[in-house]
């Protein structure tokens, strides 16, 4: 290396030393780990060498990304930025196509691009190089110490090098380490410390495609369905702006880009509507004052019915990314617990809006104009499993794969094993009315025409 390289590495090293990372004290664990890894990160995109690099660290949309490359493999390198990933080589000191022959401008453009390419490749190994001291200074020697060479030490070993150590042989995935990861995922979407909807949408999906190199996947239901429940737990969209949601067709409300493309249109418009009003923190119970007792009642409807859906759904679909060996606890801890809070917070907010306005509570009262209280029930919004049956819940219940095993609403003396035929003694004999069902499921063979059966 001669003295400009040095001079250039030395001063890269120096600017990274300066940024010490945060300890982690006993042994690192899967989520320390990968708080390390972010908190490297938004250091390593700050260190430009995109003069050299530029067609591998500077995507189409003008997003450079830096030395980030740096603690990732080539494979999460690509997924993440679109960007293919060389580990660069060192220059020449001169540069070889240079000749005597050549113009002089000619030759000192060609210096000067020859320079930057020294420049930028020091920069980059100045940076690795001091990042690895930081890394191990993060660390207790303990946790790193197979990669000690007898002669050379820790000189040799890179960041990628360490991080991919700690997490083979001490940070592993396990099934805690899932539930942990997967439950911070499902964090709620924190309105009121200012985070912007773009914001949180940005993240979900960031998070998404980072969690899946470490071996958790965030399936679309998933995210789709971890979206929509903090858009009504929110409390930032009117009751109308939610059912016009719910009132569109399923391919619509299966669709990222449409779900996140409606609640940004509603957001927008909703925020240009208080401002005009004379202020921007109106909260939805402010609003809600001008509703009568009848539609502030559906709202209470649509949220319950909404929450048992998205209860229902959780447990069914919660073993789509995880092993047989935690397939139970995700079902049971994972899936179910990270979703529990926001469940609490949507019958909160139903509860409130209540009693706010003095509302009954027309879950219990409201029926079909049988003649018995001359009152109407809206149809039905959301799936059954139609022809199965619960022995809490009754015949056709609410979920398209609820039945008695699955059930998140179970009664005392609940039997798992229930069925249509085998009801046990106490097993429910409840038969929901055509008002309470799907327009498209009330043709089924089990249900049209047909009560719930006597024998």
């Amino acid at each position: 290396m001669k003295t400009s390289s040095k001079v250039i590495e030395q001063a890269a090293y120096d600017v990274v030393r300066t940024h010490h990372l945060t300890k982690i004290h006993g042994r690192p664990t899967r989520a320390t780990l990968i708080n390390m890894i972010d908190e490297i990160s938004t250091k390593l995109v700050e260190i430009d060498i995109s003069d050299t690099y530029g067609d591998k660290t500077v995507d189409d949309a003008m997003n450079n990304f830096g030395c980030l490359a740096g603690i990732m493999s080539e494979d999460e390198y690509l997924q993440r930025t679109t960007l293919d990933w060389e580990e660069p080589t060192e220059p020449d000191y001169y540069d070889v196509n240079i000749t005597d022959a050549m113009p002089r401008h000619v030759r000192k453009r060609m210096e000067e691009i020859h320079d930057q390419k020294i420049t930028d490749y020091w920069t980059y190994t100045g940076t690795m190089r001091g990042l690895a001291v930081n890394i191990r200074e993060a660390l207790q020697e303990q946790y790193y110490k197979k990669l000690k060479h007898s002669l050379t030490s820790y000189n040799a070993v890179t960041p990628r090098e360490l991080i991919e150590h700690v997490g083979e042989e001490w940070a592993k995935m396990d099934t805690k380490s899932k539930r942990e990861l997967r439950k911070d995922y499902y964090k709620p979407w924190n309105v009121g410390d200012g985070v912007l909807l773009s914001e949180f949408t940005q993240a979900l999906v960031d998070k998404r495609t980072k969690l899946q190199f470490h071996g958790i996947t965030i399936n679309d239901d998933e995210l789709n369905e971890h979206f929509v429940a903090e858009m009504y737990a929110s409390n930032k969209f009117t009751a109308e702006d939610m059912k016009a949601w719910e009132e569109k067709d399923e391919a619509d409300k299966d669709d990222w880009d449409i779900i996140v493309e409606y609640f940004n249109d509603k957001m927008t418009a909703t925020d240009t509507y208080l401002n005009n009003a004379g202020g921007a923190n109106k909260s939805q119970f402010d609003r809600a004052a001008n509703l009568s007792e009848d539609a502030l009642a559906d709202i209470g409807d649509d949220l319950r019915e909404f929450i048992l859906t998205l209860q229902q759904s959780n447990i069914s679909n919660s073993t789509t990314s995880t092993t047989v060996t935690d397939t139970t606890a995700n079902v049971k801890d994972t899936k179910y617990d990270a979703m529990t809070e926001r469940m609490a917070a949507m019958e909160k907010m139903m509860k409130e809006m209540m009693v706010q306005l003095g509302a009954k509570d027309k879950a219990t009262s409201n029926t079909t104009d049988d003649g018995k209280n001359g009152n109407k029930i809206k149809t039905f919004k959301y799936p059954r499993n139609m022809g199965g049956y619960c022995n809490s819940c009754g015949f056709h219940p609410v979920g398209p794969k609820h039945d008695s095993s699955t059930c998140t609403r179970k009664k005392e003396g609940h039997v798992d094993t229930a069925t249509w035929t085998n009801r046990g003694a106490n097993g429910s004999m409840e038969w929901p009315v055509a008002a309470k069902v799907k327009p498209s499921q009330q043709e089924h063979a089990s249900y049209k025409g047909k009560s719930a059966p006597t024998n």
